[in-house]
């Protein structure tokens, strides 16, 4: 029962109150990428309740166009926090017609350490985030 409601509030916009109702609050952090939605974007965040991270991302972008390729890179510097994001901000809408491919590299610093360290890798063709971690089913 609980899956189904949880599709409905998704369906419906109602992301946040989906991710509460399937208990995600408690997972790991998420890291995703998204591709041709007005930003393409590699993000990693975790719930501001919960303790805040060393994190850095890198966006790779490959864009093609009538057999061209463009590559950009984006980086979200050294964070700490909840959120570390590398984003082309309107990159999807700035390149007319461009089909854009994003990679990203979620990195994070341990307390006590001085390296970071690569946890996860994401990748995504289009707006639906690239979703690779710990998540929910209903995705």
């Amino acid at each position: 029962m609980r899956r189904v409601v949880c599709r409905m509030l998704l369906s419906g916009g109602f992301v946040v109150l989906g991710l509460f109702c399937s208990g995600v609050v408690t997972a790991d952090p998420v890291h995703f990428s998204r591709a041709n939605c007005g930003n393409n974007e590699s993000i990693s965040w975790d719930w501001v309740w919960k303790e805040a991270h060393y994190w850095s991302v890198v966006s790779t972008q490959y864009g093609f166009l009538q057999g061209n390729m463009k590559t950009e890179v984006f980086r979200s510097g050294e964070v700490y926090g909840h959120r570390a994001a590398a984003i082309s901000w309107l990159g999807a809408y700035n390149d007319g017609g461009v089909t854009w491919f994003v990679f990203g590299d979620h990195y994070e610093k341990y307390p006590g350490t001085s390296n970071y360290i690569l946890i996860r890798q994401t990748s995504a063709k289009d707006c639906g985030p690239g979703i690779q971690g710990t998540f929910p089913e209903i995705f």
